[in-house]
């Protein structure tokens, strides 16, 4: 009888081990330490800027509070080199204006303060920003300048900058000051504009140029980044990957067909001129270049599906001249979706989720100079996730941002 009982405990813990060790998996050699904060609360990292030498790291994420009856969805954070949360600001709100601002058969409208990414400038100031919303869902350019220990210097918000609370916002130093890129919706004679726009500012926090936009004359037409998947920085030019439409002044732009381009915008002249048009059945999502080679990586979709099922991770290579060098497509489940794709030790890495029947799981694929498959890493199952990015720290280390049905950062070891 004992014997029978000690077969039936073993058997009920290695269910258990089994699951605890799902749940909390062995790091990888490479990690020196993987933190989770706010699980199941609907939050999303969003963004990391390194503060000091040591690699203590500011955070700007989705993460929804509620304190002194103010209910917020924004968080910043900072985090020490060893991953502890030293302090956490809350900031922003969200709810219901009343009154006079109503809404047909309602008697609000909802308003939202959101921070989306931050920036550190050449001269070490720090900058949070996003939106806030107003009545009648007008959504305005908000930017919030921090100091290390996450203390509001300044907080302005740009009336005359409308943005969109849907798409990537992102910041680079410019020749003036600092470029703050979010995509933007107006309407214009009662016809919907989206363009991706390009604000420029000083030192003092004056937009110095709101007029520029990822816009080219092809041909005496205009061609209109209207959805930004990823923009990176290349000699003296901006480099945007995303969905592109031609347009004119009668077409309302919900009703635009988009295509994949590769646009680039000169810092010095202004002016945007188009690169490459993209893979077709593909959504182009991010470029990385070394100078004399562009790596492209798409979702990929099959051709024959109106409802793009199926989407499969792809990565092409091209030399300057956009000449094919070399791509590999792979379906690793039913459903994958690349995120990002960087050059390391003359390897390019490409970093996306890939969804099973029943969770997710992240993945990475490493492929020498030459297209050659080096390495194919798929992690355990979860939910709710996306890679984020990754941060170059201290010692060749480097911290790499996930959603993970929580904020998850992981530091590499050199």
């Amino acid at each position: 009888m004992l014997r029978i009982w000690s077969v039936i405990l073993a058997f009920f813990l290695s269910i258990f081990t089994s699951f605890v060790s799902a749940q909390n998996p062995k790091l990888p050699a490479n990690v020196e330490w993987s933190k989770k904060w706010f699980p199941n609360n609907n939050a999303r990292i969003k963004g990391a800027v390194m503060v000091d030498e040591k690699g203590t790291l500011l955070i700007v994420g989705q993460h929804f509070t509620e304190r002194d009856s103010i209910n917020a969805a924004s968080s910043l954070a900072k985090i020490s080199p060893s991953g502890e949360m030293i302090v956490v600001k809350h900031i922003g709100r969200t709810g219901r204006y009343k009154g006079d601002f109503k809404q047909k058969n309602e008697s609000y409208y909802l308003y939202e303060d959101r921070l989306v990414q931050i920036f550190k400038t050449l001269d070490n100031r720090i900058f949070a920003f996003g939106y806030k919303t107003f009545p009648i869902y007008k959504r305005k350019l908000w930017i919030v300048e921090l100091n290390e220990n996450l203390d509001i210097l300044q907080d302005t918000t740009y009336m005359d900058l409308p943005v969109s609370d849907i798409g990537k916002m992102a910041a680079f130093d410019s020749p003036n000051g600092w470029y703050l890129i979010s995509r933007q919706y107006y309407e214009e004679r009662e016809l919907s504009r989206y363009r991706t726009a390009i604000f420029e500012f000083n030192s003092k926090l004056e937009c110095i140029d709101s007029t520029s936009k990822v816009v080219a004359d092809v041909n005496g037409s205009k061609l209109c980044m209207m959805w930004m998947n990823s923009v990176i920085v290349l000699g003296e030019d901006l480099v945007f990957t995303g969905q592109s439409a031609f347009t004119h002044d009668t077409l309302d732009e919900d009703y635009a067909k988009k295509a994949g381009y590769l646009m680039k915008f000169n810092m010095k002249t202004k002016e945007t001129s188009v690169l490459f048009s993209a893979e077709p059945n593909a959504e182009a999502r991010f470029t990385a270049s070394n100078g004399s080679e562009f790596c492209i990586l798409y979702t990929r979709f099959n051709p024959a599906s109106e409802t793009k099922k199926n989407p499969m991770h792809l990565v092409v290579c091209y030399d300057s001249t956009f000449k094919e060098l070399w791509r590999d497509a792979r379906q690793l489940s039913k459903f994958d979706w690349p995120d990002y794709l960087v050059l390391k030790n003359g390897n390019w890495h490409a970093f996306g989720v890939t969804y099973k029947s029943s969770c997710s799981a992240f993945y990475e694929i490493v492929y020498d100079a030459k297209g050659e498959l080096q390495e194919q890493i798929i992690s355990y199952c979860g939910v709710e996730r996306e890679a984020v990015m990754e941060i170059d720290g201290p010692e060749n280390s480097k911290y790499k941002l996930y959603i993970d049905n929580a904020w998850r950062i992981d530091k590499l070891k050199n």
